[in-house]
């Protein structure tokens, strides 16, 4: 028999082997798993090892669009997302510093489940009791006392709204239960926490006139025509600082916590009271204040000495992050997880009480220069 027609045959499944294998590496696409690890091996090579400030400059935007470019465009998404993960893993990115996350987002924590008045409260106890840092006295020192009568003042009395889980600012549970969160890692984290992590929301859950005029309504309903009265005549009283208005709010508090007493309570809460001897507080001795002009810091340095601390009164587009030094210089976000961090809006004290710079910015707005620099020197 003829062994022509099978040597060709032979010959021609061959080639068509060929031409199938070279097909499946000519459509562009490469494997996914070959394709994460290039570029994790990229994401990894990037930085220098030896500069610590490369992570910490580039935020996430930043570092998603440097992984698919090592990708080889974006249409690999799962490829970019696995090699982002593993050079996380492989420690290849720098985690001196913490990203943080907007306000509006979930917290770090994870958490989905709606907030609840018991699941704040035994936060809030565990880490926020102490009044040095939830800076709460009087009645608002009493309705926090305990899980107990925090749960009935959350609850019962003041009555916040639930709201979502990780939510960062509003006058709602989970607001503050984000904060309380937050305030477990570190002192400093406690100290820029706790206060929005109590009844008066700190500036950051909640300003403090839609505070003070949920709880008129809740506890001492009539005094104000309406809502959008009450915040009215509160912005006129309110000013610069917090402390006017949450003087008010413990008259408020006081009416719950005494209730035989409460028209009394009530009548000491009035808005016009913040203007009176009952609620009449000058501006606390800060050794600085910080504000904001448009996209700047004003004034963009301070000086102050140990253990004094420094003022900031910042609108609702603007936070304030204390950053790595190296970070400020390139105009980063990434806040410095020992560093203090400021809320969008908030009306807030920092004391200092180590010697040295203290590098900050507004993350939002960063990348357009806004930052300022706060000088602390020995006594």
């Amino acid at each position: 028999m003829d062994a022509r027609p099978l040597f060709v045959a032979a010959a021609l499944a061959a080639v068509f082997a060929s031409c199938g294998a070279e097909s499946g590496s000519a459509d562009g696409k490469d494997d996914p798993v070959d394709s994460g690890s290039k570029a994790t091996d990229t994401a990894a090579d990037a930085g220098d090892p030896g500069d610590s400030t490369t992570a910490a400059d580039v935020g996430p935007a930043d570092s998603g669009s440097a992984v698919v470019d090592a990708a080889n465009g974006p249409e690999d998404s799962a490829s970019v997302t696995d090699a982002g993960a593993s050079a996380v893993e492989a420690g290849s990115l720098d985690t001196g510093a913490q990203d943080v996350p907007d306000p509006l987002l979930l917290s770090d924590t994870g958490a989905s489940a709606k907030p609840t008045c018991k699941a704040y409260c035994n936060v809030f106890d565990a880490n926020c009791k102490d009044t040095k840092v939830n800076l709460l006295t009087g009645a608002l020192a009493s309705a926090m006392a305990t899980p107990t009568a925090c749960v009935k003042w959350c609850g019962k009395q003041a009555k916040i709204p639930l709201g979502d889980p990780g939510i960062g600012v509003g006058n709602t549970v989970g607001c503050r239960l984000h904060h309380a969160e937050l305030a477990a890692k570190s002192p400093t984290s406690a100290q820029n926490h706790c206060p929005a992590a109590g009844p008066t929301g700190g500036g950051a859950c909640g300003t403090a006139c839609e505070n003070y005029c949920h709880l008129a309504d809740t506890l001492c309903g009539g005094l104000h025509k309406d809502t959008k009265t009450c915040l009215l005549e509160c912005a006129g009283v309110q000013g610069e600082w917090n402390g006017k208005i949450d003087c008010l709010i413990t008259k408020i508090a006081s009416a719950a916590i005494d209730p035989g007493q409460g028209k009394a309570h009530c009548a000491a809460a009035k808005i016009h009271n913040a203007k009176t001897s009952i609620c009449k507080k000058d501006l606390p001795s800060f050794a600085a204040t910080i504000k904001t002009q448009g996209g700047t810091f004003v004034p963009k340095q301070v000086t102050v000495t140990v253990g004094q601390s420094v003022y900031f009164t910042l609108p609702q587009n603007h936070n304030a992050a204390q950053v790595l030094p190296e970070v400020w210089k390139k105009n980063g976000k990434k806040a410095l997880a020992t560093g203090f961090l400021l809320p969008f809006g908030a009306k807030q004290a920092v004391k200092l009480d180590q010697a040295g710079w203290v590098h900050y910015v507004c993350q939002a707005h960063s990348q357009n220069g806004m930052k300022g620099r706060i000088h602390v020197i020995k006594k």
